[in-house]
């Protein structure tokens, strides 16, 4: 079970993480007359995750507050994710949150997602 900032804010439906690798920030300096370039590192990015899935409620109250509750944690603040195979990845922040309109799955109502998290440099 995933988890953002302790809430199971994602649990009524299927969903899946992609966690992208590292990055370092750098900038090429290339000079004419000059073969190949020289590299500055400056440090490492923020390593991006992203998050694809589909949230199921039994009535349109119930899914408007599951997704009150998803853009309330999109808040600005750098907190812990355990991603749908239990790996924690901390200093995590939520960068956005894109349903898709309502629709109905069988009886009950869904939604489609997609979520953007950053992992900030502690």
């Amino acid at each position: 079970m995933s988890r953002f900032e302790g809430e199971d804010l994602f649990g009524s439906g299927p969903h899946h993480f992609h966690v992208h690798g590292v990055e370092q920030r750098h900038v090429t300096h290339e000079q004419p007359g000059v073969d190949g370039a020289a590299v500055t590192a400056q440090g490492r990015a923020a390593r991006q995750i992203d998050q694809k899935g589909m949230l199921l409620a039994d009535d349109v109250a119930s899914m408007a507050d599951q997704i009150a509750r998803i853009e309330a944690a999109a808040g600005g603040r750098a907190g812990e994710l355990v991603d749908d195979a239990g790996r924690q990845w901390s200093n995590v922040m939520m960068l956005s949150f894109e349903p898709s309109a309502i629709w109905r799955h069988g009886a009950r109502l869904a939604v489609n997602y997609q979520v953007r998290y950053v992992q900030v440099n502690s």
